[in-house]
């Protein structure tokens, strides 16, 4: 018996500490419904990151604590022959609490890593 219980107890700890890592991390995401719109908060986004919007920039805040990487999506462009799509990933933004976004146009989507 006394092996059994020595044995589940770092199992016990480990599992605990997988469980806090993966409760201390969050990805959140923000779309736009058609080029030229508005991001709009998918799921809980809106009480992980506050936006500002501007017609060519996106001000971002972080509510929960520092964000680690920010992606950025724009909208696809053809010029008949090619579509081209472009997107930005910033990793570890200074301080990590506030940041801006632009791209030149409002993007389709931008997701925000935050966490450890």
């Amino acid at each position: 018996m006394q092996r059994v219980h020595t044995l589940r107890t770092p199992v016990a700890v480990l599992a605990t500490v997988l469980a806090l890592a993966v409760a201390s991390t969050m990805s959140v995401r923000f779309a736009a419904s058609e080029p030229g719109a508005d991001l709009s908060p998918l799921g809980d986004a809106a009480k992980v990151i506050h936006l500002m919007q501007a017609q060519e920039t996106v001000l971002w805040v972080s509510l929960t604590g520092p964000v680690t990487q920010v992606t950025t999506w724009g909208w696809p462009v053809s010029d008949g022959e090619v579509e081209l799509g472009g997107g930005m990933a910033i990793t570890r933004p200074d301080g990590g609490e506030s940041g801006t976004i632009d791209i030149g146009e409002k993007p389709m989507a931008v997701s925000f890593e935050t966490g450890s």
